[in-house]
């Protein structure tokens, strides 16, 4: 989630959203000069054109000498070379088709996707033969339906808990990669409400929208809260009933609300839920079955671009957060977006990933989750990775 945080009023963020290939010129052969061939005409014409003078007889040959041998005649002249022919210039090679990649966006145009932004700014889908479309997401979107009903080729979502849930009820959907080494999801509370562990949560109300309560209450599982514990209340994306004091925490983004009001001179108190025995990966890019059968190539070139562009989104965060501002969503702050971009890096570059490479998938860590959510019973026994992960398609960049 993302947007500018105001403590008066919520603000919804709007968003809006070709190379000439040069000639070659060809190749032209030295032109013949027009003078040389006119003169040669005009004076072929003279001699024909002239009277010649009366010839006395020819006296008679004389007998050769019988000791001399003929003299072969005069070799006619021979025609003059023909100018060798300039070689054709080969045809320079076709670029590939750009196929196009549809990608349903896992919340509003934010710093969250600067990565993204940049990969299409910079060139780095082009050069993947890649015609990107970002389809923005928001509070309202359930991203999952979006890409299994096909309106979408690749989605992006927050967490794994409702992807794991999705696959567990039939649905196609199949993991290629993650955004997030550790997720970002928290909790983020006032700071009066004095909340420092889970624990601390009872009697406590928690503010989350719609698609972020499988995930919440999978956290509050894992740490023995039952749902008598905590009265959760759905809200919209903005923190307007967190800073009225309507609710006492929100399910929010290490990396954007808590960003936002530090920005504003509010310390928050931030529970991180990977801290909390939640270890997931985060900001996961997944598919159909189908598509993960069909269009791995594609599907690889894509994360390719994709993890190139949140590289150097990482490595220069003032220039990402210009692309994603003056691009992609002229109404947030360019301060808050750097911050959000920095705040990025610390789930994004781990030990693992440095090992394995950006965005790429850690089976262990989906191991441990889908074991503790088959412990507190969200999924069946004999659930395992091969039922939501495709580790063939990922090729570290």
């Amino acid at each position: 989630m993302g947007y500018g945080l105001r403590l008066v009023a919520a603000t919804d963020a709007t968003n809006k959203g070709v190379e000439a290939v040069p000639e070659h010129q060809a190749f032209r052969p030295p032109r013949r000069s027009p003078l040389s061939a006119a003169t040669l005409a005009i004076g072929l014409l003279l001699v024909a054109c002239t009277p010649s003078a009366p010839s006395a007889p020819a006296p008679a040959p004389a007998a050769p000498k019988p000791t001399e041998a003929l003299k072969p005649a005069a070799a006619a002249p021979t025609a003059a070379p023909k100018p060798t022919a300039v070689p054709t210039p080969a045809p320079a090679q076709a670029k590939p088709a750009q196929e196009a990649v549809k990608l349903q966006l896992g919340w509003l145009k934010t710093g969250q996707q600067a990565g993204e932004f940049v990969a299409a700014e910079k060139g780095f889908y082009t050069a993947e033969a890649i015609d990107i479309e970002f389809i923005t997401g928001g509070p309202t979107v359930s991203v999952i339906p979006v890409v299994v009903s096909g309106t979408a080729s690749v989605g992006i979502n927050g967490s794994s808990a409702p992807l794991l849930t999705a696959r567990k009820e039939g649905l196609p959907v199949r993991v290629i990669g993650a955004t997030h080494d550790k997720a970002a999801q928290a909790l983020t509370c006032r700071p009066d409400a004095n909340i420092k562990s889970l624990t601390d949560l009872k009697g406590k109300k928690v503010g989350a929208s719609q698609p972020q309560r499988v995930n919440l209450e999978a956290l509050f599982r894992l740490n023995n809260l039952a749902p008598e514990d905590v009265e959760i209340v759905t809200t919209g994306a903005d923190m307007a009933s967190l800073l009225a004091g309507r609710i006492d925490c929100r399910t929010t983004n290490v990396h954007v609300e808590p960003v936002s009001l530090r920005l504003q001179g509010i310390e928050p108190d931030v529970l991180l839920n990977y801290d909390y025995g939640l270890r997931q990966q985060g900001d996961m890019f997944f598919v159909t079955d189908e598509t993960a059968k069909n269009k791995p190539d594609l599907l690889a070139r894509f994360l390719r671009a994709t993890a190139k562009g949140w590289e150097y989104a990482l490595d220069n965060p003032d220039e990402a957060a210009k692309i994603t501002v003056e691009k992609y969503a002229p109404d947030l702050d360019l301060a808050e977006t750097v911050a959000t971009i920095k705040a990025t890096k610390p789930l994004m570059v781990t030990d693992r990933t440095a090992r394995s490479g950006l965005l790429s998938l850690d089976e262990e860590a989906w191991k441990q989750t889908i074991g503790e959510l088959v412990r507190v019973g969200i999924l069946p026994a004999g659930f395992s990775t091969a039922d939501i992960l495709d580790l063939s398609i990922y090729k570290k960049p």
